[in-house]
């Protein structure tokens, strides 16, 4: 996978209802039943998952559709992070960072599991939050960390 990928290389999306639009690798497609049913064996799953042919990347975008009650706020990624860092205590491979985007300010982090790396990230919408993640193989981890970011910085809200 290239680092810098051309803008041909690239589709739209529109997702979660048509809330969010954002822009990931043209081969990236809906994982098959069977896919999603090995990659969430519990039977729960992500509002959206996209995944390139192989099923070794895949990228997932979820919505709480809650609307917090007065003096309530959804976790920051700090609080994730930590969460995911007494799982995995040596895992943490990016610390949380902040990306300022044209959808606002995301939050996210990275960790390894294993061979596997995780990315995930959170962005409030109005009065709700979407969550998100991006997982694949560990030894990719520098040119799959940008191409994360690309996707993050291309996310626009409707």
């Amino acid at each position: 996978m290239k680092e810098n990928r051309k803008q041909e290389e690239w589709q739209e999306t529109i997702c979660l209802s048509g809330r969010m639009h954002v822009n990931i690798p043209e081969d990236y497609r809906k994982p098959s039943e069977e896919v999603m049913a090995a990659k969430f064996s519990t039977g729960i799953s992500p509002q959206e998952v996209y995944s390139n042919p192989e099923g070794n990347r895949v990228l997932t975008f979820h919505l709480w559709d809650k609307p917090l009650q007065e003096q309530q706020e959804y976790p920051k990624i700090e609080t994730v992070h930590k969460l995911f860092g007494h799982m995995y205590p040596e895992g943490t491979r990016v610390k949380p960072e902040e990306i300022k985007t044209e959808a606002g300010n995301i939050e996210w982090f990275a960790f390894a599991e294993g061979t596997s790396m995780h990315c995930m990230f959170t962005l409030p919408i109005e009065e709700n939050m979407l969550f998100g993640s991006y997982h694949f193989p560990a030894e990719g981890m520098e040119t799959d960390k940008t191409l994360f970011v690309e996707i993050l910085k291309s996310i626009r809200i409707k």
